[in-house]
C-alpha cells in the first residue's frame, strides 16, 4: 500500500468509543480521598484491591450515570505520580446556572474550590483541589468551536490572544512510495487534531516523523 493510500484510509476511520469508562487517580492517603471523593461525587464504594494484606486500590462508582473514579496509593504506583496543582480532567455541568449547585455543595462539605470563573463565549469554570491538590475542574459552555475549526490560545504579559494556525507542528509532506510490507500502520500512525480554517490539522507520531524524515 502506498503512503497516500494508506493515510486516507485511516483518516476516515474512527474508534467505537461509548464515553470515558474510569478515571484513575493516584493518591497518599486512600482512605481520606474514598471519603472525598464519595462525598463530593455521591459515589458508593464498588470495588477494591489488596495487596500484600492491605488495600491499595479502590473503585467508587455511580451507577446510575455509568461513571467510575479509580483510585491507587501513590506509592504503589508506576513512577509514584504527582498531580499537585494539574487538573486532570474536567466534568461537564447541564448549564452554566447549575455551576452554582457544584459550589454550594463543596460549601457543605466544607470543600474548598475556586470563584466561578466567566470564560465568555466558553462558558463558566470552577476548580476543585482533591486532598492532594489534584484539580477537578467543572465546567459549562462550550468548550471548543464547532466540529472543523480550530483555535490556538496564547498566553503573556498582556490578554490572552487567538490564532488559527497550530505551532505544535506542521502538516507532514507525504512521500508517495510504496511502503516495505507491514509498515503502512506504523509509518501512517498519527492523533487525528481538530481541523482548522485551511482543512484538518493532523499531528505526527514518532513512528510517522522517523518514516518520511
Amino acid at each position: 500500500m502506498r503512503w497516500t493510500e494508506c493515510c486516507e484510509t485511516l483518516q476516515g476511520m474512527s474508534l467505537p468509543l461509548v464515553g470515558v469508562r474510569q478515571i484513575k487517580l493516584p493518591v497518599t492517603d486512600l482512605a481520606r480521598s474514598a471519603r472525598w471523593y464519595s462525598d463530593l461525587f455521591d459515589l458508593e464504594l464498588a470495588a477494591e484491591f489488596t495487596e500484600d494484606a492491605a488495600v491499595r486500590g479502590v473503585v467508587l462508582a455511580d451507577h446510575a450515570a455509568g461513571f467510575v473514579i479509580g483510585l491507587r496509593e501513590r506509592e504503589h504506583c508506576a513512577s509514584t505520580p504527582v498531580l499537585d496543582g494539574f487538573d486532570v480532567c474536567a466534568f461537564e455541568v447541564s448549564t452554566i446556572g447549575q455551576m452554582s449547585t457544584v459550589a454550594d455543595r463543596c460549601d457543605e462539605l466544607g470543600i474548598a474550590h475556586s470563584d466561578i470563573q466567566d470564560r465568555g463565549e466558553f462558558g463558566v469554570a470552577m476548580d476543585v483541589p482533591d486532598p492532594d491538590g489534584t484539580v477537578m475542574r467543572f465546567v459549562a459552555g462550550s468548550h471548543t468551536g464547532p466540529a472543523g475549526t480550530f483555535f490556538g490560545l496564547e498566553f503573556g504579559a498582556g490578554p490572552p490572544t487567538f490564532y488559527d494556525q497550530t505551532s505544535l507542528t506542521r502538516r507532514p509532506r507525504v512521500v508517495d512510495e510504496a511502503l516495505p510490507s507491514g509498515a503502512g500502520r506504523r509509518a501512517c500512525g498519527r492523533a487525528p487534531g481538530r481541523a482548522g480554517p485551511r482543512g484538518p490539522t493532523r499531528l505526527r507520531t514518532s513512528a510517522a516523523r522517523t518514516a518520511d524524515g
